[in-house]
């Protein structure tokens, strides 16, 4: 029997000018490659804004430097989605951020914190991000 994996993430952008990835749905997406076959992805907090279609992804300046490919939370999101893994996240973390429903990607569905607890008692292991 497989086990059933919720990856929670919650903290947002973290080292994504470094590595233009996120390592939540990097580790995500790498267990799902190497065979994990049950894996789901809850965005909550600030990270609720990965599931937003449209960000400008214009090369960004720090400094004398440049990343000349930023960080593609949709995209990504978007590529883990036609691989199988669902994605979920809290729809109160969303309006407190003002996210209209409309700008959210398709492929992630939103769940309101009242049903938490019963969501995550479906899974065998949590990762928290």
């Amino acid at each position: 029997m497989s086990k059933k994996v919720l990856s929670v993430i919650d903290t947002a952008y973290r080292a994504t000018q470094e590595e233009q990835d996120d390592a939540g749905l990097w580790m995500t997406a790498a267990a799902k490659n190497a065979g994990v076959e049950d894996v789901t992805v809850l965005l909550t907090g600030n990270a609720v804004n990965y599931a937003v279609k449209e960000i400008d992804l214009d090369p960004m300046t720090l400094g004398g430097g440049s990343v000349p490919h930023p960080f593609d939370a949709a995209g990504d999101i978007q590529r883990m989605a036609d691989k199988g893994i669902e994605f979920f996240l809290i729809r109160e973390d969303a309006e407190e951020r003002g996210i209209n429903p409309d700008t959210m990607l398709s492929c992630v569905e939103a769940i309101s914190r009242s049903q938490l607890a019963g969501f995550v008692d479906g899974y065998d292991s949590i990762w928290h991000w």
